[in-house]
């Protein structure tokens, strides 16, 4: 299949995204806007990919203070390799597919 074909822009609920300029936009340009629920912690990448990696990464190390959580947030980010952000983007369609055959239910175990 075409790479291209394979690209898809993931959007939110924001107005800013349902907007009709926008929505007429991506649809010139051949996109087509799927929507999704306003929140699902099932299918946000930042909750079942990052969140729960940066918690692994947190665990046993010192959080008293804020700074030590800046430091150790700051480390996480600049040492997570290119495919880590690859693969959160991989997972998207196995986490869609399960919502689907969930009738959206929530997804008990993120990991």
């Amino acid at each position: 299949m075409d790479s291209k074909a394979m690209k898809v822009p993931l959007f939110d609920n924001a107005a800013s995204h349902r907007a009709k300029v926008t929505t007429d936009k991506l649809a010139q340009l051949g996109h087509v806007h799927m929507p999704h629920p306003p929140y699902s912690p099932d299918i946000s990448p930042c909750d079942f990919h990052y969140f729960l990696s940066l918690q692994d990464f947190i665990v046993g190390r010192d959080t008293r203070t804020q700074a030590d959580l800046d430091n150790h947030n700051e480390h996480w980010i600049s040492t997570r390799p290119k495919q880590f952000r690859y693969d959160a983007i991989r997972k998207l369609a196995d986490r869609w597919q399960q919502v689907i055959d969930l009738n959206g239910e929530y997804i008990p175990h993120h990991r």
